[in-house]
């Protein structure tokens, strides 16, 4: 580990990569605080969480896929240094829009924006670390980023909730200009050689001919599908659940509490104890997987998330709240786990890409589509019935799951005897 941080180069990286990330988690907390506390006024502010989410989401499911097709083709350090600054200048905008409290609508076309350079900011570096760190210490190096990603998501989101809370939105997105602009300066001072691949053009035909290749091929495996499928539906839920929670459910449930809390700051903590069970998550994921058949751990989780959240609508407390969020963030962890290492134990290597390109489009497009329709929904039931029905959704779907379609379960325990590799 000293090795690797002695590297200028990776070091330097490692660094910008904190600070922005950071930067996003605090534009994220300022722009959900900016809602509840604008729109709120306007009436129904679970509408605007929906449009937020849209304007964040679309370019996700739009470049997710291609974004590495561009980086490729790209020095990563160029793409690296364009994403800082342009979010920088973005953000800086932002701040001017709602100092200005004129043209308010023109924040969610920043908000697209900025949603886009992010697109390309992730696979630039990660295709960027084999570059700057020495072959015999890349898997530590991919594993320090992997794990600083998921801590600093921790402790930047409760940090923001807090900082949100306490500042206010037009000073946070101050902070935030800083965050990318020291994220710049630091990328700005890393040394590399890169070889880029300027002779190939970009087909889009091309790409999307290997996407839908992707799709057939899940289509086509039962026990993919069967995974595919669940974390398409779980995704879909946790969309439903996160816009009714920050839009109103947060404030019933601290007034239900009798603390004296602003919702951005019950948010935060929501968001960081989601992570740190996402951290115990990982190290419990292969033990448990060791002693339970995948298929049917997950059709366990289902239920017992869906249990989670009945409660939760039931019993509106906050420190409850932190304890649902903390195993729901384990549950959804293994289930994530599980299907991503189905998904590369049995894929060709030529269609891998694709394959997973496809599987994070179906991921994702459940959240967006969830999170946009959950505001129009709002005019029709509350919040709090969302959350109720979300609770039940999984609790229903996990428990036929668990006593129904026998010949699928049958086909499923098939693979599992045959020594599938996920399952050891």
């Amino acid at each position: 580990m000293k090795k690797l941080l002695l590297n200028k180069n990776f070091f330097l990286l490692w660094a910008g990569q904190i600070f922005e990330q950071f930067g996003d988690s605090l534009n994220l907390m300022a722009l959900i605080a900016w809602v509840i506390n604008f729109h709120s006024k306007e009436g129904n502010s679970a509408i605007y969480m929906s449009i937020l989410m849209f304007w964040l989401g679309v370019p996700i499911i739009i470049l997710g896929p291609f974004a590495g097709v561009f980086v490729d083709r790209i020095k990563r350090k160029t793409m690296l240094l364009f994403a800082a600054a342009t979010r920088g200048i973005l953000v800086f905008i932002m701040f001017l829009i709602i100092s200005g409290k004129e043209n308010i609508w023109s924040v969610y076309i920043i908000v697209f924006l900025i949603s886009v350079v992010t697109q390309f900011f992730i696979p630039a570096k990660s295709s960027f670390i084999p570059v700057i760190v020495e072959k015999e210490k890349l898997l530590l190096a991919n594993s320090l980023s992997a794990t600083t990603t998921i801590i600093i998501q921790i402790f930047s989101y409760a940090l923001g909730g807090i900082i949100v809370a306490e500042i206010g939105v037009e000073k946070t997105l101050l902070i935030n200009v800083f965050t990318y602009i020291i994220s710049l300066t630091t990328l700005s001072f890393i040394n590399s050689k890169e070889n880029i691949n300027k002779g190939i053009k970009i087909k889009i035909e091309q790409i999307f001919n290997e996407l839908k290749e992707g799709f057939n091929f899940i289509k086509s495996q039962e026990d993919i599908l069967f995974i595919v499928r669940r974390v398409f539906i779980l995704m879909i839920v946790a969309g439903f659940f996160y816009v009714s929670f920050t839009s109103s459910f947060a404030k019933d449930v601290i007034n239900a509490t009798g603390i004296k809390m602003q919702e951005i700051k019950a948010i935060g903590f929501m968001q960081g104890f989601l992570g740190l069970g996402l951290i115990v998550g990982i190290f419990f994921v292969e033990k448990v997987v060791k002693n339970f058949s995948s298929f049917n751990l997950i059709r366990f989780l289902f239920p017992l998330i869906g249990f989670l959240i009945l409660i939760f609508y039931f019993f509106k407390n906050f420190y409850y709240m932190l304890v649902m969020a903390f195993f729901s963030g384990i549950a959804a962890v293994m289930i994530l786990s599980i299907a991503e290492t189905l998904l590369q134990n049995k894929t060709p290597d030529d269609l891998r890409g694709r394959i997973f390109a496809a599987y994070y489009v179906l991921r994702n497009v459940g959240t967006v589509i969830a999170s946009v329709l959950t505001g129009p929904l709002t005019i029709i039931i509350k919040e709090s019935t969302i959350i109720l029905l979300s609770g039940l959704t999984l609790i229903i779907y996990g428990i036929i799951n668990l006593f129904v379609k026998f010949r699928d379960i049958k086909t499923e325990l098939k693979v599992i005897f045959k020594g599938a590799p996920w399952v050891k």
